[in-house]
């Protein structure tokens, strides 16, 4: 799926979580689905953002914490990368005017999150910079 513009909006889902940490603003190209939590598996010395995994309808994937809330879950996938992103407070979705590379909501200026930077900054991190 590409970029969806629509005019001078973009269409995608907007991730509060609340006044600690910076909005984010997820693309429809990533086909963004919100939803529960499902069961998820630790794995042994993974980065302290990866949960660990869990089974979705597309297979097992990362569950990535973005914030400290655990109720509900948005499921990405980008190019051949999945995860299921947590740590959200509040799921926005809809068109939001276009601002450099993400979005307006309200006098807010969100960021797009880039899943495939993201898990690689992740990963990167890690292995204390040696990817």
């Amino acid at each position: 799926m590409t970029e969806r513009d629509v005019g001078e909006t973009r269409v995608g889902v907007v991730l509060r979580f609340g006044s600690s940490l910076p909005s984010v603003f997820v693309s429809i190209s990533a086909a963004p689905r919100l939803c529960r939590l499902p069961a998820v598996t630790k794995i042994p010395a993974s980065p302290i953002e990866c949960l660990g995994v869990a089974m979705t309808e597309d297979g097992v994937v990362p569950v990535i914490a973005l914030g400290p809330a655990r109720k509900d879950a948005l499921y990405c996938r980008e190019d051949e990368q999945s995860a299921l992103l947590v740590g959200f407070e509040e799921a926005l979705t809809g068109a939001f005017p276009k601002k450099n590379g993400g979005v307006l909501l309200g006098d807010e200026e969100v960021g797009r999150l880039d899943l495939q930077l993201h898990l690689s900054t992740i990963i990167r991190n890690h292995r204390g910079g040696n990817a």
